[in-house]
């Protein structure tokens, strides 16, 4: 059987009248660029990241400030992933 690739997928009804969300147009400008899925899916968690920052002010309305905060903030105390699991 044939899988159907991420940026071909159908959108809900309940939406298709709307504008597409942010991370909805980055998965397609992704899908567009022919990444992989493995970079969708880190491009897609920094975008997220990156929005809940600041949860009360849209990306849009965000400047040059809070970017250069986001990644100091990531590049001194890293990605603030899961507790990893440890290999022997």
């Amino acid at each position: 059987m044939l899988s159907v690739p991420p940026c071909v997928r159908q959108a809900r009804p309940e939406y298709q009248s709307a504008a597409p969300r942010l991370l909805e147009r980055v998965r397609e400008v992704i899908c567009r660029k022919h990444y992989s899925l493995r970079t969708e899916e880190a491009y897609v968690d920094c975008v997220r990241r990156f929005v809940r920052c600041c949860p009360f002010r849209h990306p849009r309305e965000r400047g040059a400030r809070e970017l250069e905060a986001f990644f100091t903030d990531l590049a001194v105390h890293g990605p603030r992933l899961p507790v990893a699991v440890v290999c022997p």
